[in-house]
């Protein structure tokens, strides 16, 4: 009866740090998610003419900035799009790509109705502050959108600026 007991055991314990393993990954695979930011050269800057879009939110905490709000381009379906949201340094120009999820926003179909569904237009992007040189600066909101080949950059007047 003893071994089985040790058997039970040493199973639990592998068990528990296959569990906290599996958990030390997820956590690091979020870490690097939220650092994924890449330099990218703004062109292209629609006169939006055709294309829809808004910022819901811009928060800034301590460790995190997170834009939310949708964009697509009038007349054709989100599911070919991709967005992105980028961030421009206000005095040096330099310009970051940050992370940006799409989320599903069913509010959309009800401002455009259209026949078409545009409720995958929704994004979510958020960024670790330490990418971002808050305290000297500030930065302009772009919405950068890939359809059919065509790349376009919108310009929202909005800016991230440590509250």
């Amino acid at each position: 009866m003893s071994h089985k007991k040790a058997v039970k055991k040493r199973f639990i314990v592998k068990l528990i740090l296959l569990g906290f393993v599996i958990f030390l990954v997820f956590a690091v695979v979020q870490i690097l998610d939220y650092s994924l930011t890449r330099p990218v050269t703004i062109t292209n800057i629609s006169e939006e003419a055709g294309v829809a879009w808004q910022i819901d939110m811009v928060r800034v905490d301590r460790n995190f900035t997170a834009v939310t709000g949708w964009a697509f381009i009038v007349g054709q379906a989100p599911s070919d799009m991709a967005i992105k949201v980028v961030l421009q340094n206000t005095e040096t120009k330099e310009s970051l790509e940050l992370p940006t999820t799409l989320t599903v926003r069913d509010d959309i179909n009800d401002q455009y109705t259209d026949d078409i569904d545009y409720s995958k237009a929704g994004f979510l992007s958020r960024v670790n502050n330490q990418f971002l040189d808050l305290e000297g600066t500030s930065y302009d909101i772009y919405i950068k959108l890939i359809s059919r080949g065509q790349l376009v950059f919108i310009k929202t007047d909005q800016v991230v600026s440590k509250p």
